[in-house]
Parts: C-alpha cells; sequence; structure tokens
C-alpha cells in the first residue's frame, strides 16, 4: 500500500515486494518510508513540491486504463440505502450462539465470574507494576 500511495504505482512483481519487506525487516518502518522518499523513482517523478497521485493508469500499449488502485469503501447513509434497495444485506444469517451462557443477559454466574477475573487481574497487574518500580528504585533486590 505504500507503494501505491508513494510511488504512484502498483508494485511490479512478488520480488519487488520481497525487496521491499527486506527493507521494513532491517531499517525498520521509519526507514522503510525514508527509503522510498528517497529513492530516485519518487525524487523523479514526484520531487520534493508534489504531493504524489496515481501514474500509469493507462499502461503502455493498451487502450484500456486499469481500475484505481485508491478503491476505499463508502460508509455514509445514502450509500447504505442504495444497497439495501438492491436487496445487498437481505441474505445475511442470524446470529447463532453455540452455548446458552452466550446469550444476553448473562446468567448471574458467568458474570461475577468475568468480574472476579477482571479485578483478579488487575490487582496482580498493580502489584507487578509496584514490585518494578520498588526494584528499579532499589528499595527491594532480587
Amino acid at each position: 500500500m505504500c507503494i501505491q500511495r508513494l510511488l504512484g504505482r502498483e508494485a511490479y512483481s512478488e520480488q519487488e515486494k520481497i525487496a521491499w519487506s527486506i527493507v521494513i525487516a532491517t531499517k525498520g518502518l521509519p526507514g522503510f518510508i525514508d527509503a522510498l522518499l528517497n529513492s530516485q523513482e519518487y525524487l523523479e517523478n514526484f520531487g520534493y513540491d508534489t504531493v504524489p497521485y496515481q501514474r500509469r493508469r493507462i499502461p503502455p500499449q493498451q487502450v484500456n486504463g486499469q481500475l484505481p488502485f485508491a478503491r476505499m469503501p463508502r460508509y455514509g447513509a445514502d450509500h447504505r440505502q442504495q444497497l439495501e434497495a438492491i436487496g445487498y444485506f437481505r441474505h445475511q444469517a442470524p446470529l447463532i450462539y453455540r452455548w446458552q451462557w452466550q446469550k444476553q443477559p448473562y446468567p448471574t454466574g458467568v458474570y461475577l465470574a468475568g468480574k472476579a477475573v477482571l479485578y483478579t487481574g488487575a490487582v496482580l497487574v498493580s502489584l507487578g507494576v509496584i514490585a518494578v518500580a520498588l526494584s528499579a528504585w532499589g528499595i527491594i533486590t532480587p
């Protein structure tokens, strides 16, 4: 996706994806972005003053163009209403529970057990944080 957004094109092949993933593995994400922004291809096509845009919509020696790679889903209410009007959401299966205790409202025993696990975990994590802080200050030693 970074190649699409910063270089304005799809990755040429799996080898190019692997090569860029090696850059990510060795230099991290900030190094990867720096490598893309300082690449010869980026500087020749966009330079320092141009916002990257999609290049190569019509590949050489082809009459028809490609679909844009930035196909973002629409979440507006008007678009959802259009989808409902053509029957897009009619075939959704109802939510099926495997066990009875999964249905809301939860049984009291399950609710209390969940609360007990939550509070016990919170106390143990708090004690761990306190122990690490005290050992960092030299008050307790391992």
